[in-house]
């Protein structure tokens, strides 16, 4: 019996070695940056660092630890062979969360060349998150940090998660804004972020809650890095910054939160979203005029008696000032191009009506169809 277990136990022993090699041949990409200038392209990377040591070589003891490493290329294809070649395991972006690109990339080159170059990296998550950033892209994910939780991984997929269903960024993928840059017939918002050096409470911001860019919230916290707002951008590269509170409004537009809690006079309402919208195209004296029509429910209080006059068209007003904003760069988010497409049976039919023209200078009609109701009330 003796004989026969040590026997079993021999031959088990190769199985209880060498468990992590494969783990310590490739390094699992997390986040990945972009910065293109003038002098060419510094591709910077994050991913876990699986000694459990910082950049100075510590062990905090607690969560883990995760490296940043950066090279540098006359190119995209140049600064990547730089960034494997300096790197002893292989890159694998499997796992990819979020692509990081500075906004100020994008006076050098177009949004559409960075992504096509970045979306033919081998096996590559498709529905990682594209977010734009005030900053360096470098300098962001070097700040980046998780601060609920020990993965970079989950915490990514839960901020982004959550702030996506609040309404505060778009819902921004690879593949999404590959595909809407591809056509001719609508424009993608895509995640803004900043980080936020201030750590102070001392400038509150006015008007409508969360109406500021990331970077800019009044608050103190751990980290430092801010996802609110987004970016619109248009066919010819144009782009302009949205704040929370207007990507709120266009999520209340699509349904998706589906409501939008905002300010009017002296007092608070909640705007529901009740049906999908409709987009209305009609041409009027050689022009296009652009028609919103938004089924939606105001509440308001039960302790602050009827609404006061003038809070549907006050919403009209708002939401007509971020589709005049989306027109400005021509970025048309809402897909009256894709309504507009239609009447046309040929690609030949469509250029030659050119959309981007007529929508740059058309006229906005929104028209608010709301059902005021008390708070809590069916």
């Amino acid at each position: 019996m003796k004989r026969a277990l040590c026997a079993l136990l021999c031959a088990l022993l190769p199985l209880l070695c060498g468990c992590s090699d494969g783990l310590d041949l490739s390094l699992m990409i997390i986040s990945m940056g972009v910065d293109v200038t003038e002098n060419g392209v510094v591709a910077t990377i994050k991913a876990p660092d699986y000694t459990g040591k910082s950049a100075a070589g510590q062990d905090d003891g607690g969560g883990q630890e995760y490296l940043t490493l950066s090279a540098a290329g006359v190119d995209w294809p140049h600064a990547l062979a730089a960034l494997s070649g300096s790197t002893p395991r292989a890159l694998r972006f499997s796992q990819l969360r979020e692509v990081v690109i500075s906004l100020d990339s994008l006076q050098t080159v177009r949004l559409q060349d960075i992504l096509s170059q970045v979306g033919q990296l081998q096996n590559i998550r498709s529905q990682a998150v594209l977010v734009l950033c005030r900053d360096d892209a470098r300098t962001f994910l070097q700040q980046q940090q998780p601060q609920i939780g020990k993965r970079l991984s989950k915490y990514l997929d839960a901020t982004l998660e959550n702030y996506d269903q609040q309404g505060y960024i778009p819902s921004t993928t690879l593949a999404a804004v590959l595909r809407d840059l591809s056509g001719s017939w609508r424009a993608p918002l895509i995640t803004y972020a900043s980080l936020n050096v201030y750590d102070n409470l001392d400038a509150p911001q006015p008007g409508q809650p969360l109406d500021v860019e990331g970077g800019d919230l009044p608050r103190q916290g751990a980290s430092t890095a801010e996802y609110v707002g987004g970016v619109a951008i248009g066919a010819n590269g144009d782009y302009t910054i949205l704040t929370g509170y207007e990507v709120q409004l266009y999520h209340l537009i699509i349904g998706e939160p589906q409501s939008l809690f905002f300010a009017f006079g002296d007092r608070y309402y909640s705007a529901k979203w009740k049906k999908p919208h409709r987009l209305r195209i009609e041409e009027k004296d050689s022009r296009s005029v652009l028609t919103l029509e938004l089924p939606v429910i105001i509440e308001y209080s039960i302790f602050s008696g009827e609404p006061e006059a003038g809070v549907t068209a006050f919403l009209e007003a708002e939401i007509s000032g971020l589709m005049h904003k989306l027109q400005s760069v021509d970025c048309d988010a809402l897909g009256f191009g894709s309504v507009a497409a239609r009447r046309f049976a040929t690609l030949y039919e469509w250029n030659a009506y050119g959309w981007h023209d007529r929508y740059r200078e058309a006229d906005i009609v929104v028209e608010v169809k709301a059902q005021m109701r008390q708070a809590g009330r069916l």
